[in-house]
């Protein structure tokens, strides 16, 4: 198998010079190669989206990312739960999803150590030489 061996600066000028559409496809073929092998270059020389988009067509958009909660507003939200309130209504006011408050309500993200769940555990163990 024949190795190809693509400059960086010229990967990313043919990157460049696609408008829209499936930029990795057309850009494999300008370059006459596969698509895994542009990305396996790419991927040689840390080329990333950034590399070759203006700034302003990856910015992120509002709310998205980032963390919207933080432990104090997760000690509200599971104080809210255990005096009745939904989980859905929880959502909606904090606006994160079902799953993310069904996340903090089980101790499984902002974890809090001075939650106890009480409660035994029955253990069947067997011993098989």
């Amino acid at each position: 198998m024949k190795k190809i061996h693509l400059e960086r600066v010229h990967i990313i000028e043919v990157l460049q010079s696609i408008k829209s559409g499936a930029v990795r496809k057309k850009a494999a073929k300008l370059l006459a190669v596969s698509e895994r092998t542009l990305q396996k270059n790419m991927n040689n020389y840390g080329i990333t989206f950034r590399d070759w988009r203006p700034e302003t067509e990856h910015i992120k958009r509002k709310g998205w990312g980032g963390h919207k909660l933080n432990k104090q507003k997760a000690k509200n939200i599971r104080k809210l739960y255990e005096s009745g309130k939904e989980i859905k209504n929880i959502a909606e006011k904090y606006n994160v999803t079902f799953s993310t408050i069904s996340r903090i309500i089980n101790n499984i993200t902002y974890r809090d150590l001075n939650i106890k769940f009480g409660g035994e555990a029955i253990v069947n163990v067997e011993y098989k030489p």
